[in-house]
């Protein structure tokens, strides 16, 4: 198990119901915490339409993370 912080943006802070939290978990994967958090709030996208960043730097779904480390999920942003 490790805890890590965890921040939401745009669509995804609105369906959690907060900007961030601190959560203790044992996924494997930023896919399989993702997956894990999606079903605890009702997240509408699939992996491959979020990016992920761990510790300000922006990684793929199938890396893994650490205790204490920071994880960020974007949704995709339309804007003009």
């Amino acid at each position: 198990m490790r805890t890590i912080r965890i921040r939401y943006f745009a669509s995804l802070r609105e369906a959690a119901g907060k900007p961030e939290e601190t959560l203790t978990t044992d996924a494997a994967s930023l896919e399989d915490l993702y997956l894990q958090l999606a079903g605890s709030y009702g997240f509408g996208l699939s992996p491959l339409q979020v990016r992920a960043a761990r510790n300000r730097e922006m990684v793929g779904m199938s890396e893994s993370f650490s205790s204490g480390d920071e994880v960020v999920f974007m949704p995709p942003v339309a804007g003009g």
